[in-house]
């Protein structure tokens, strides 16, 4: 599941451009569009237009025609979708904004969990391998953007007459969304950040190219 694909070319001999940089721009554009649009207008517009369910279907179809780690195209989607549900989370409540779809956050939730079981099994190696770039910040983003979906879903659920209701609402909703695998991935990238501290499965010889990895962990524990 993960592999790399960033050649420019895909052939040289007919330009053909590989697709991954075409995705990796979209998102690049996206992102801007969300986090610092031109005007007001402009960034709910695209909120609005990201949050459809169909549009959203439509993006991780063309997202998971590429390789995850190339460009870092799975984490990127991650990072737009976690600022997206996070702008919903703080202004649910005011203006036009509608609370988060059920659907789509399940959507997001399916696609994370699918490259979660290769993420913990990547995470079982370390103690000969330390992860590369790429792979610690997609195991970063997933953890971040699961974190966001679970404060999403108490807005979910209206039952202020009734907080108890709500709470179990909110308890099967989470359970359902956040599968166990993804659990293991949130214990794993804690532990993998810890061994790393104390110098990973190589105490006695640590070479150099595990001293420039561990520059590169940052907010694991976070």
């Amino acid at each position: 599941v993960f592999y790399k694909s960033e050649e420019i070319f895909i052939n040289e001999q007919e330009k053909t451009m590989n697709f991954v940089y075409a995705v990796s721009i979209f998102l690049r554009i996206l992102h801007v569009l969300v986090v610092a649009p031109p005007t007001e207008e402009i960034g709910r517009d695209t909120l609005k237009e990201i949050r459809r369910t169909a549009n959203l279907m439509q993006l991780i179809a063309i997202v998971e025609q590429v390789p995850c780690l190339s460009c870092h195209v799975a984490a990127k989607l991650l990072r737009l979708m976690n600022y997206v549900i996070r702008y919903v989370v703080h202004y649910g409540t005011v203006g036009d904004v509608s609370k988060p779809k059920l659907q789509n956050l399940k959507l997001l939730s399916d696609y994370t969990t699918r490259y979660a079981e290769s993420m913990v099994h990547l995470l079982k190696l370390t103690k000969d391998r330390v992860l590369d770039p790429s792979e610690q910040i997609l195991g970063l983003e997933m953890c971040r953007f699961m974190s966001t979906l679970v404060s999403a879903a108490p807005l979910l659920f209206s039952v202020a007459d009734n907080p108890e209701v709500k709470k179990e609402c909110v308890a099967e909703c989470v359970e359902w969304l956040v599968e166990d695998v993804c659990l293991r991935l949130f214990i794993g990238m804690v532990l993998y950040d810890l061994q790393m501290d104390v110098g990973g499965g190589s105490r006695g010889t640590i070479s150099r190219q595990f001293v420039r990895q561990a520059y590169h962990k940052c907010g694991l524990k976070d």
